[in-house]
Order: C-alpha cells, then sequence, then structure tokens
C-alpha cells in the first residue's frame, strides 16, 4: 500500500499536534504540592498560610516572629497587604482582585478609597471573610509588612473584611506566609 506524500505530510501534522496537545494537558494536569500539617493553601494566589494564628505582636516584631517560625520545613514570612487580600473570603471588594486599591504596589494613603470598607461585621463562612480551615477567631486584625508611613502599617480586619491602616505601636494578631 502506497501513501501519498502530500497525505503522509498531513498525518505528520496531526500527530505533532497531537502530542503537543498531549504534553500541554500533562503539565496543565499537575496539581499543586499538598500542604504540610499546620499550614494551608490559599487556592486564590496559591501561598501556603500558617493554619493557627500566631500571637499579638508589636509591628515590629512581627517579621522575626515568620522568620523564625518552624514549620513543614519551609521559609516563613509576614505577608504584605496584597497577600493578605488573598484569603478574603466572600468580601468581592477587598478580594485580591476587588475595587480597594491598598496592595504590595499601591501602599499610600491615596490608594485608601471606601472600597476598602469591607462587608460587615461576622460575614464569611465562620464570621470570618476567610476560609473555615483558617478557624473563626478573628476578633483582632492582622499585620502585614506593608507600612504607609514610618509610625503606621496596614493591617486587614477578617472580621468585616475591612483594610486600613494602624500605629506600628499596636499589637496584633499575625499568620504567616510561605511561597512553599
Amino acid at each position: 500500500m502506497r501513501i501519498e506524500p502530500t497525505r503522509l505530510a498531513l498525518m505528520g501534522v496531526v500527530a505533532l499536534h497531537l502530542a503537543v496537545v498531549l504534553a500541554c494537558g500533562k503539565a496543565s494536569d499537575t496539581a499543586p504540592p499538598e500542604a504540610p500539617e499546620g499550614t494551608w493553601r490559599d487556592s486564590a494566589c496559591g501561598l501556603l498560610w500558617q493554619a493557627e494564628l500566631g500571637p499579638g505582636k508589636l509591628w515590629a516584631d512581627a517579621p522575626g516572629y515568620c522568620e523564625g517560625l518552624d514549620l513543614g520545613g519551609l521559609d516563613w514570612r509576614m505577608p504584605d497587604i496584597g497577600e493578605l487580600r488573598c484569603l478574603v473570603n466572600g468580601c468581592p471588594d477587598t478580594a485580591l482582585d476587588g475595587d480597594c486599591e491598598v496592595d504590595g504596589e499601591c501602599s499610600d494613603v491615596g490608594c485608601l478609597t471606601t472600597s476598602c470598607d469591607g462587608c460587615g461585621d461576622a460575614g464569611g463562612e465562620v464570621g470570618c471573610y476567610w476560609s473555615s480551615q483558617l478557624g473563626s477567631t478573628c476578633d483582632d486584625p492582622l499585620w502585614s509588612s506593608s507600612s504607609m508611613t514610618a509610625e503606621t502599617s496596614w493591617v486587614l480586619h477578617f472580621r468585616d473584611a475591612s483594610v486600613s491602616h494602624d500605629l506600628t505601636t499596636s499589637v496584633h494578631d499575625v499568620r504567616c506566609v510561605s511561597d512553599g
């Protein structure tokens, strides 16, 4: 049986296309690594988070707490305000792609608009605007590594999903993050 050269070339193109499609399909089917015990991976940014809240800290002490965290053999750091917004669940304005302009790149007071005011107390799945896997204690805001001025830093209040700032001499909770 003889195959015409044109038909043979077409079969080669189809085979090559099929190989590319199969290779791409395998790459996209790769799941993110499993989160080590005591951690949780968010679906918005793919970051790994400390599951338990860290203790209340002054802003200046929070980075050292995160860097010293011994959890899952990973390197930990204090999240910036944009990374904290990856955790917002159930409040579209302050979720990562929401209208609130405060993030890791825009952290001056001009970025703070009414869309950063949040969605009201005790919302979300468990009374907090984050995943139920992170618990239901969100009375205190979380520090971010993002400074607004020399004396103030950005915080996120998960009880109402609001983004605001506070004096760095205040004590707030910490939830560390890893690129893990």
